[in-house]
């Protein structure tokens, strides 16, 4: 079965979609609602500020993709990806599809979406349902549902 990932062409960042809980392939991550398609709904907010308060985050990785080139890209594609340049500018040697520039070269973001996210109480207990592999802090917070979004801490005795 071919997997897929999302890519950011211009920022060259990628999202994976099992990050999120999702199956890899288009059909399993496409049809999910609260897992990687809302992430890279969360990515493309063009109004970051009214994403950010919808989302209860601050976090600065919200509407970072707006007005990015984006495409999904499968492992089993053939097609050569002919937009890639080097660090210096300068064309890469003909041969890596998307998928494998992406892997090989780009960064993958999406555990910082996801802890973006989780700031969100409803989707961090969606996201930890799904069996998403949480940072320590926000595993046990969203079983005790106990997590201040100003300080990034448990609060106690509530």
């Amino acid at each position: 079965m071919q997997d897929f990932l999302i890519v950011n062409i211009d920022r060259r960042q990628y999202l994976r979609p099992q990050a999120f809980g999702d199956g890899g392939g288009l059909l399993e991550f496409g049809t999910s609602g609260s897992g990687v398609m809302l992430g890279l709904a969360v990515l493309l907010a063009s109004d970051s500020k009214k994403g950010a308060k919808e989302l209860q985050s601050d976090h600065p990785i919200i509407g970072s993709w707006s007005g990015c080139r984006i495409a999904i890209a499968g492992s089993m594609s053939t097609e050569i990806f002919t937009g890639l340049t080097g660090v210096e500018g300068k064309a890469l040697p003909i041969g890596p599809t998307l998928y494998e520039a992406a892997e090989r070269l780009y960064v993958d973001i999406s555990s910082a979406v996801v802890l973006a996210l989780c700031e969100e109480p409803y989707e961090r207990r969606a996201l930890a349902n799904r069996g998403v592999k949480l940072a320590k802090e926000y595993r046990s917070a969203a079983r005790s549902g106990e997590y201040s979004r100003q300080t990034g801490k448990r609060r106690k005795g509530e």
